[in-house]
């Protein structure tokens, strides 16, 4: 998970047939590296993790070990080991917005119930993805929004909600700014994450 502490997160161990220093193998990790480490720990490969991981900069690392025998004498003999630790996303990011339409026109005589616009909002976690649902927030420009507009709550889609008057909007210049949250359902986090996004109608 994302989110581990600093501690072993797996043992490697590499064989040699020959005797006394010639069979001992120690090991070291190829390349430099801010997030793992590599110790020789009686003959095994200890990997730690040592940084901080984030699924979302990036969800897979591929670590190289190199297994390097003792021999104090002629050729060094060598192996080397790939590692891929893949980092599992927690619940740590608020929702995205990817598709708003931030300024939409409906007649002042369209009938109850028109579309006006539809937001779509995804989960900011990428291995995770929480169903999102969405809300009309309150705000101090239109207090009385909630008589005009509604939103569907499962799929984002703004609808009216009476009759509206162009007319009754002279300090607005005949438009209303409205407040839209997302919010992830079934998150482990509280309370729920949320992000808010503003359309002008």
């Amino acid at each position: 998970p994302e989110d581990s502490s600093p501690d072993v997160i797996a043992t490697l161990q590499a064989t040699d047939a020959d005797e006394g220093a010639y069979g001992q193998v120690v090991y070291h990790m190829q390349g430099s590296q801010s997030l793992f480490s590599i110790s020789t720990v009686s003959g095994s490969a200890v990997l730690r993790l040592i940084g901080s991981l984030d699924y979302e900069k990036q969800s897979l690392h591929q670590l190289k070990v190199l297994a390097i025998d003792r021999a104090k004498q002629g050729r060094v003999n060598t192996g080397t080991a790939a590692l891929v630790v893949k980092v599992q996303d927690v619940d740590d990011q608020p929702p995205e917005f990817v598709r708003v339409q931030s300024v939409a026109r409906v007649s002042e005589d369209a009938p109850i119930g028109t579309s006006v616009l539809q937001v779509k909002a995804v989960d900011g976690d990428r291995g995770i993805n929480n169903i999102i649902s969405y809300a009309l927030t309150s705000n101090d420009i239109s207090p009385a929004l909630a008589e005009l507009f509604a939103i569907e709550e499962h799929t984002g889609v703004v609808y009216t909600k009476s009759k509206l008057d162009r007319e009754a909007l002279t300090s607005n210049s005949g438009a209303y700014i409205l407040q839209i949250m997302a919010v992830e359902q079934n998150s482990r986090l509280d309370p729920q994450p949320s992000a808010v996004t503003e359309v002008t109608v």
